[in-house]
């Protein structure tokens, strides 16, 4: 009986102690640091959409800066920089932006801006920007940007 339990006892505490070691250590990584960095498995051609790094905050068409109690949005319509400010700091502010072709042929940028519930869209085709607001109304004075059609 002695035979069976010392062979038995042995290979259970083998097994005990196998199950305890870590032969890759606690740090281990199978995927090398760097990997999807810079030069790597993806190019490096990706660009907007969930690559752009402020896709996540909506404003990857605006840069939003707040200084001295107002907030400043710098955007870019129809190819020329536009500011707009305004008084305060704790604003909503949500940005979409698009390009697309109408039915006839003609390539439309659309910018949409909204703060504190109040939209303007600005729609260019040819080379010429129409201020709407939310319910489709022309904005005669530009909007907060004061663009004005060229």
């Amino acid at each position: 009986m002695a035979c069976a339990t010392v062979p038995s006892l042995v290979l259970l505490l083998f097994a005990y102690v196998n199950a305890q070691w870590d032969p890759l250590g606690n740090k281990f990584n199978p995927i090398p640091p760097g990997t999807f960095r810079g030069n790597s498995i993806w190019p490096g051609t990706f660009r907007g959409g969930v690559f752009d790094p402020n896709w996540r905050n909506g404003n990857h068409n605006a840069t939003v800066t707040t200084a001295d109690g107002q907030t400043v949005i710098l955007v870019t319509i129809n190819g020329e920089n536009y500011t707009a400010t305004f008084p305060g700091t704790n604003l909503s502010i949500s940005t979409v932006s698009g390009t697309y072709k109408n039915p006839n042929g003609q390539v439309v940028d659309v910018f949409t801006i909204t703060v504190n519930n109040q939209t303007y869209v600005y729609t260019t085709i040819n080379g010429k920007t129409t201020v709407t607001n939310g319910s489709g109304q022309v904005v005669s004075d530009g909007g907060p940007f004061h663009v004005t059609s060229r």
